[in-house]
């Protein structure tokens, strides 16, 4: 059964707010400026996408080709990171802000400096690889890997203290569902489906595991948002930082 040790329980029960991919409402996604505008913000989750190299170095890229984000072409996957790091992040809403280039992950941690935790997807990246970069245990008790199910043993193996988050199947319908599908896997944390009902987020929250949805959808706003937190949710992933944190002071759930 899943479960928190003490520090992470004390985590869990703050409403935590994860930043999709940074604040891209101020800087383009899944840069060092992204991060750190999500930190003066004051959220406690930065959501990041890991993937590797083909020389084995961790960098922070949604997609798995560099196309739409950078004035590059190819896979992450055929690049060295020197390939990669030649790239200029290209978008047009902040093209006069500067130039960004694509983080490694040891640059975004060390920019963050255990001021937040983080929301790893882990596109294309093994534990022992994560591990090697990310090893203050502070940083670790407040971050999570967002991960699929037939991996969680092997996560699970290799840094046991990471929380574990993943998507409940669509087919886990009922409570006892939900209570079934979290015996079975080591999860401290469900992102979805935004369908869970009442009972079934009753049932994980009973079992230590927390619910952050992502509410990253065209009409993202105080209308799901106050329905994910009716139903239980101890957090949520948005795209609009700035107005959930409002929305949250005005509801006092801020801290």
């Amino acid at each position: 059964m899943a479960r928190y040790d003490d520090d992470m329980m004390q985590t869990s029960k703050r409403f935590l707010v994860s930043c999709h991919r940074g604040c891209t409402e101020r800087a383009p996604e899944n840069t060092i400026a992204a991060a750190l505008d999500a930190l003066r913000l004051g959220v406690d989750l930065i959501e990041c996408d890991v993937r590797t190299t083909a020389d084995g170095h961790l960098v922070i890229m949604h997609d798995s080709t560099v196309d739409r984000t950078t004035d590059g072409f190819g896979p992450i996957s055929g690049m060295t990171l020197s390939q990669v790091r030649r790239l200029r992040i290209r978008d047009t809403r902040f093209a006069d802000i500067g130039v960004h280039k694509v983080p490694t992950l040891e640059e975004l941690v060390k920019a963050v400096s255990g001021r937040a935790g983080f929301y790893i997807d882990t596109k294309d990246v093994h534990p022992v690889a994560l591990k090697r970069i990310i090893r203050d245990p502070k940083v670790i008790a407040k971050s999570f890997a967002y991960i699929s199910t037939d991996e969680a043993a092997l996560w699970k193996q290799h840094i046991p203290a990471l929380r574990l988050m993943a998507t409940a199947p669509r087919d886990v319908r009922t409570a006892e569902q939900m209570r079934d599908f979290l015996t079975r896997f080591p999860l401290s944390a469900l992102d979805g489906p935004l369908t869970l009902t009442k009972e079934q987020i009753a049932v994980a929250a009973e079992m230590g595991v927390v619910y952050i949805p992502d509410t990253l959808t065209l009409t993202e706003g105080p209308e799901i948002w106050s329905d994910v937190i009716a139903r239980g949710a101890g957090g949520i992933q948005t795209d609009r930082p700035t107005v959930l944190l409002g929305f949250l002071r005005k509801r006092g759930m801020t801290h």
